[in-house]
């Protein structure tokens, strides 16, 4: 006979499994699954001295092959809850087929299996692309040990993953320069510091008033790196960044970027064209008008 000291695995997955089938219960209550309905009512009645009694007189393995037994007759219930997309019928899916396959858990703990399977598929996601050989060798590891609901999940992202088409470096940058030119912390284009030079001083577009914004960008990537006047730039930025300014229109309901000045004649055209295209971004964003640089 063979039973587990200390924290009981087996006993403590039942215990889980019964709970888990308890807030099911309760979450179904006002949908139609009567089949669920039913069987999860036979799995939140389990009575543990039962199974504990089970596994004293003859071990884990047969307290296992038990369970087996038992889950095989709610199995039409326990499948009408594939579905459903709340986290404990997802949880119970995945405790029910764990559970199931007990044997499996002979070499290795289910949860530090789980967490490399999560750390596995992270590791995955993070690759600029995938191929198909990736992808079905991972799913095909995984299948034996989640549920059907969180493997087609699975198999659904790693699939969106491969069909995506990487961002390029430019793209990044661009996105980058959108994030400080969305931000209210000091240095990005909407910083409360900048309210007080606001003002119609630099010229006119059209028969409105325009004020300029300084920035600092990085000459070889094109990466905004600060916003503000000269005077209230740290001299780390002022000394390693080159300086350019967006010129805002103050119209009556928008105020979009409608001129870029940069005074580095040399500037790189790669570097102008993330700088325009963040511009472009920023007035689309917003819903301003459109504006050719």
């Amino acid at each position: 006979m063979v039973v587990i000291k200390g924290k009981n695995r087996i006993i403590s997955d039942i215990l889980n499994i019964k709970k888990l089938a308890e807030q099911v219960l309760d979450e179904i209550k006002k949908d139609k699954l009567d089949s669920a309905r039913e069987d999860l009512q036979r799995i939140a009645q389990w009575d543990i001295d039962e199974f504990r009694e089970v596994q004293q007189k003859y071990g884990d393995e047969q307290l296992a092959l038990h369970c087996r037994t038992i889950l095989h007759a709610t199995q039409q219930g326990i499948k009408a809850l594939e579905g459903r997309e709340s986290q404990a019928a997802q949880k119970l899916l995945n405790s029910i087929l764990l559970l199931v396959n007990y044997d499996l858990r002979k070499t290795q703990d289910f949860e530090k299996l789980e967490t490399e399977v999560k750390n596995r598929l992270l590791a995955l996601l993070s690759k600029d692309r995938l191929d198909k050989e990736q992808i079905s060798t991972f799913l095909k590891q995984i299948k034996k040990v989640v549920s059907p609901v969180f493997y087609k999940k699975v198999e659904l992202r790693l699939q969106e993953k491969m069909l995506k088409k990487p961002m390029s470096s430019d793209e990044e940058i661009v996105k980058q320069n959108l994030q400080i030119m969305f931000s209210t912390a000091d240095g990005g284009m909407h910083s409360p510091q900048h309210n007080e030079s606001i003002g119609g001083n630099a010229g006119q577009f059209e028969d409105y008033g325009c004020y300029g914004l300084n920035f600092f960008y990085n000459k070889d990537s094109g990466r905004i790196m600060y916003f503000g006047n000269s005077q209230y730039v740290p001299k780390n930025i002022r000394e390693n960044y080159s300086e350019g300014s967006f010129i805002i229109a103050l119209m009556e309901k928008e105020v979009p970027i409608v001129t870029i000045s940069i005074r580095d004649k040399q500037i790189l055209p790669r570097v102008r064209a993330i700088i325009t295209q963040s511009a472009e971004e920023y007035n689309r964003i917003n819903n301003y008008r459109q504006i050719r640089f």
